[in-house]
Formats: C-alpha cells, structure tokens, sequence
C-alpha cells in the first residue's frame, strides 16, 4: 500500500498520482487530513483517507498520546514553515498539543527569528519605499535617520528578536511561578513564546490594523499555549502574560 500510486483531492480538484511517502508527507504537514478523499487502483470508489490508509510501518506510528509533531519541527522547510503558522493561527490548543516533551528549544527561536525578521523588514521596506515619511521621528537623528538605518536594523533584527523571546519568556515564566501555574519547564513557556511571536508577526503587514492585531493574537495565543504546555487554566496563564505588560505600561516614561 504504500509503494501504490495514490490520488487525491485538494480544494475540489483530483491529484496525482503520487506514491505513498508523499501521502505520508503531506498528512505529516497538515497538507491533507484524515477525511481527504483518495482512491488508488483496486478500491471501487473515492474514499476518505482514515478508511483506507495505513501508516508504512508500526515503528512509525504515532501512539495514542504522542500527536503529530508540528510540521516545523519534522522539517524545516517553507511548506512546513506556512503550515505551522497556519496550525497556529487557527487552532493554536492543537498545535501547541502537537509540541513534544523536550522539544529543542532551538527549532522555534529560529521559527521566531525568520517570521519576525521577515515580516519586519517587509514592514521597514513598505515604509521606506510607499511612506517614507510614516517611519518613526528620533529628536537626535535628522529627519530621514531611521529611513537610513533601515539596512542595519534589519541586520541586527535577528539579535533582538532572540534576546527579545528570552526576556519575554522569563518574565511570563516567572509570573507563571508566581501564581503556581508553572507546571512545565521554563523551556516549554521559551517555545510557546518563540512559536506565538512567530506567528503573529505576519500580523505586521496589515495596513493600519496591523499593530493591534498582533498584539490581541499574541495575548490570546499566549494564554492558550501556556494553558496547553502547562496544563493549568487560560485564566491563570492569561494573567500571566498581562502582568508583565501592565508593569510595563505603568514604567513607561509618559
């Protein structure tokens, strides 16, 4: 069965045939689903695919209480990267139940790092090239010195952003452990974060809105992640992440 040649349907339309690791592939990446209609030679009629699909060995089935990783985490490549985002955005309490325990740290800072670079320097490029005059006034640059700086900003963007995850990520720990939600790693709180952050930044693009939009998602991505890693209630781990900018709101110098 999965030497076979396999069609089937995306958006209404007939694919393939394709062998069976690329169906494989495709179900791994959130691509197709478990009532995506297939058929191969042999069945009578179109089916749904938990009908009639076997995994290709038992040593590669995933157990009742081992989801599929996120696509991000099984491959890192632009496919798996735009469907984690939209695993994220959608359903982010089934997403984030698909994060293994011990997951490294690591695959989501550099999620985090290329969403958020990218979609900052689309954002940087769309003020400088459309709106110049929108980029953010500094007393002691000349007018245009943001507009200037705009190159190096993005090359130190990968920086800020990793520094930016750990201190987020700390703060919302330690508030967490504060109200005895932490019930999982300070890593788990680091994922979430870096997996939120990374998302969201696609947020940054839209016009006006955009600002607003990433900051609402984020809050409410962060609650439902902690939530999940944690296995405490959203309320808690929604206070958790208000704390941290309620402080910072009240610091700020008016």
């Amino acid at each position: 069965m999965f030497h076979s040649s396999w069609h089937y349907e995306l958006n209404g339309q007939p694919c393939g045939p394709v062998p069976g690791s690329e169906i494989a592939r495709l179900l791994s990446e959130g691509v197709l689903t478990a009532r995506t209609r297939v058929w191969r030679e042999g069945m009578p009629d179109w089916a749904p695919l938990e009908d009639v699909w076997l995994p290709p060995a038992p040593a590669e089935e995933p157990s009742a209480t081992e989801p599929l990783p996120l696509p991000w985490e099984h491959e890192r490549t632009l496919g798996s990267a735009l469907s984690t985002v939209g695993l994220i955005l959608r359903t982010p309490a089934s997403a984030f139940a698909r994060v293994p325990q011990g997951a490294s740290p690591l695959q989501s800072l550099l999620f985090n790092i290329i969403f958020s670079t990218l979609f900052g320097g689309i954002l940087i490029l769309a003020y400088r090239t459309l709106a110049p005059g929108w980029m953010p006034k500094d007393p002691g640059l000349p007018p245009e010195g943001l507009n200037q700086m705009a190159p190096q900003m993005l090359l130190l963007a990968p920086f800020v952003v990793a520094a930016s995850a750990v201190l987020q990520a700390g703060f919302i720990h330690l508030c967490l452990s504060l109200l005895g939600a932490a019930r999982n790693s300070f890593q788990a709180t680091f994922i979430v974060c870096n997996y939120v952050s990374g998302a969201a930044a696609v947020f940054a693009i839209v016009p006006v809105l955009g600002p607003a939009l990433l900051t609402a998602w984020s809050a409410f991505g962060l609650s439902v992640g902690l939530a999940v890693v944690h296995d405490v209630s959203w309320k808690r781990t929604a206070l958790a992440v208000a704390i941290p900018v309620c402080i910072g709101f009240l610091l700020a110098p008016r």
